[in-house]
């Protein structure tokens, strides 16, 4: 008897749901490593993909050009430690981008969805407090408004995670790595 590739598959849903779930999972499934791909997806997907890694080399090369900072105020990792890994984040995440572009067979522009603005102006007006509140408030105040913009209204997760999260980034940064964050106008 030959089996189909995905005869398992459909053996198992047919099963677990019943005659109208074999029916359903009997459809034809899209191909994602398919070669038939819109030439557009890819396209764009590599002109992001390598426009970032581009940037991220630039920027690289950039952190070769920091003064070097005096041993008594460099905390033992040098000023370009923190860009570089960063970087290098982004540089590997821009691969996957390229990667993905390669296997995806439609893709579709979509507008940024109320909540997605919504974050992305959070973190800028975060940002923006960061000098004003210093580092662990400024992480305090997103950890608490970024989860109730999302629709988290549960009061202990929320009082978990705003107190956690900087507490738990203070912890490693301050305490392990021996770094110093920006103050704010209340001294930490």
């Amino acid at each position: 008897m030959e089996k189909h590739p995905d005869k398992g598959i459909r053996e198992f849903h047919g099963r677990a749901k019943g005659e109208e779930g074999a029916a359903a999972s009997s459809e034809p499934r899209p191909d994602h490593g398919s070669s038939s791909a819109p030439h557009s997806a890819r396209h764009r997907d590599l002109g992001v993909g390598l426009t970032a890694i581009a940037i991220c080399g630039l920027l690289w090369w950039e952190t070769t050009r920091f003064a070097k900072v005096p041993a008594a105020l460099s905390q033992g990792i040098p000023a370009s430690f923190f860009p570089r890994v960063l970087l290098a984040t982004v540089a590997i995440l821009s691969c996957v981008i390229i990667l993905r572009g390669w296997r995806a067979q439609r893709s579709s522009i979509k507008t940024p969805t109320t909540r997605t603005l919504v974050t992305g102006a959070l973190i800028v007006v975060g940002v923006a407090l960061l000098p004003v509140l210093g580092m662990l408030l400024t992480l305090a105040v997103i950890a608490l408004v970024l989860p109730v913009s999302w629709g988290e209204r549960r009061p202990l997760p929320l009082a978990i995670y705003t107190v956690g999260l900087p507490l738990a980034i203070w912890c490693v940064f301050s305490q392990l790595l021996q770094l110093r964050f920006p103050t704010g106008i209340f001294g930490f």
